[in-house]
């Protein structure tokens, strides 16, 4: 691994992590939108799914040395980032990954937090209901500014090959 390639892993890294902190408040408890999601969908798009897991790995081995997330919620976090990423593998860098991706992580995420606690399932994915259309919306909107600002750095050669030429 490059310099270059380990500095912008750690950014990421870092991005995930306090993005994680930053939530849009929901009038049902427990169904407040966490930026962390497009943010992660975006990485994972724009970087692959190497980096995207790297990023990831970073940012819950520091949330949890800072105490601030459980073995638990490491597993839930990981559920949703395996999911976004075969998305992304399997799909490719295409917009039906971009919108599709993210929901499918947060669902099997709540399937996991529903395995975890013994809590149905139903209500669990009810309450995510608005970050289900948030996400692909937001993630559509970095994703798209990100691409830009990436190719007036020195990081493009990081950057997966966009979805359908002219659309970025």
């Amino acid at each position: 691994m490059k310099t270059k390639e380990l500095v912008l892993t750690a950014f990421l890294g870092i991005l995930i992590l306090v993005s994680g902190y930053f939530k849009i408040p929901s009038p049902v408890g427990g169904a407040e939108f966490q930026m962390s999601a497009p943010i992660a969908v975006t990485i994972a798009m724009l970087f692959g799914f190497r980096t995207y897991i790297l990023a990831g790995i970073l940012a819950s081995i520091l949330a949890f040395s800072m105490g601030t997330i459980t073995v638990y919620g490491i597993l839930i976090q990981f559920v949703f980032r395996l999911v976004v990423g075969l998305c992304i593998v399997i799909l490719g860098t295409r917009k039906v990954s971009l919108l599709i991706s993210g929901p499918l992580g947060s669902i099997a995420a709540r399937f996991a937090v529903s395995v975890v606690t013994q809590v149905p399932v139903l209500p669990l994915i009810i309450s995510i209901l608005p970050g289900l259309v948030i996400t692909p919306l937001v993630a559509y909107i970095l994703y798209t500014k990100g691409y830009q600002m990436m190719k007036k750095t020195g990081f493009l050669e990081y950057v997966e090959t966009p979805w359908s030429k002219g659309l970025v």
